[in-house]
């Protein structure tokens, strides 16, 4: 069923995101208040990996038959809490294509002047407002309005169905699962590109080379790699970075942990 055997690991992962979802809501009666402190922001990171098997997905697709990848992008919709297809042409249509200049309407000159969290927040409320009202004007497909409204029909059943079963559970579970996910996800193209040589093959973004983050985040570090081999399966990212990339990038835009970046840099910074 699959294209590459190596997407097992996103189904996996899938699953996991899924159940701790579900697990969240269906007991959150019973958790006490400062595990599920603790527990919001693990949802909000599995909601961005949410994301990434999406980004994966959307740009290789997962299975062989075209019914499975329609029902997997439906999936994806509910695990993070925006419409698969919607994400996809955002991010295809505008940042691909237009990441080097200040049309990409993620470009991390929205973060603007300052330091630390007050410049990721900037660029947080900035570049959410410019994707939200530019998005409109991206020429989607008839194939694409289809699939997106069907998405948007999955995502409000189930937001309903959790809704029904327990308001506050689903407000406070999915809520901060997902908004904190796509902060993380819109913060991560920031902390990816800022103030990178974007005419660069090289130098166009950090790498992030954390053996335990790019399991968890499908090596999601070597993003530089992508932007230049956008039909590469994620699972090589690592191997063409190591054989072509690492030699010839600036030394500075190797880091470790992306996550601990964020932290020094934006949080603490």
């Amino acid at each position: 069923m699959l294209r590459n055997p190596a997407d097992s690991r996103s189904i996996g992962l899938l699953a996991v995101i899924l159940a701790l979802e579900v697990s969240s809501i269906v007991f959150f009666r019973d958790i006490p208040v400062l595990v599920m402190v603790l527990l919001l922001p693990v949802l909000a990171i599995a909601v961005f990996t949410a994301t990434l098997i999406n980004h994966n997905h959307r740009h290789l697709p997962t299975f062989n038959a075209p019914w499975m990848n329609k029902l997997f992008n439906y999936v994806l919709t509910v695990a993070m809490g925006a419409p698969s297809t919607r994400l996809h042409v955002v991010h295809m249509l505008n940042h691909h294509k237009s990441y080097r200049t200040t049309d990409d309407w993620s470009h991390y000159s929205l973060a603007g002047t300052g330091h630390g969290l007050r410049r990721a927040l900037t660029y947080y409320v900035n570049a959410t407002y410019r994707i939200g009202t530019k998005r409109s004007t991206l020429q989607l497909t008839p194939e694409d309005k289809r699939e997106l409204r069907i998405e948007y029909l999955f995502f409000f059943l189930w937001i309903l169905a959790w809704f029904v079963y327990d308001p506050i559970a689903a407000l406070v579970v999915l809520g901060v699962a997902y908004l904190g996910g796509q902060f993380i996800l819109l913060i991560g193209n920031l902390i990816n590109h800022d103030q990178c040589d974007l005419g660069s093959p090289f130098n166009l973004a950090r790498t992030f080379d954390s053996r335990f983050e790019n399991w968890l985040f499908l090596n999601h570090g070597f993003h530089a790699v992508h932007h230049r081999r956008t039909t590469l399966h994620w699972s090589k990212l690592r191997q063409v970075h190591d054989s072509h990339f690492r030699d010839k990038s600036d030394p500075g835009l190797q880091c470790n942990s992306f996550l601990g970046y964020f932290f020094k840099h934006y949080l603490l910074g």
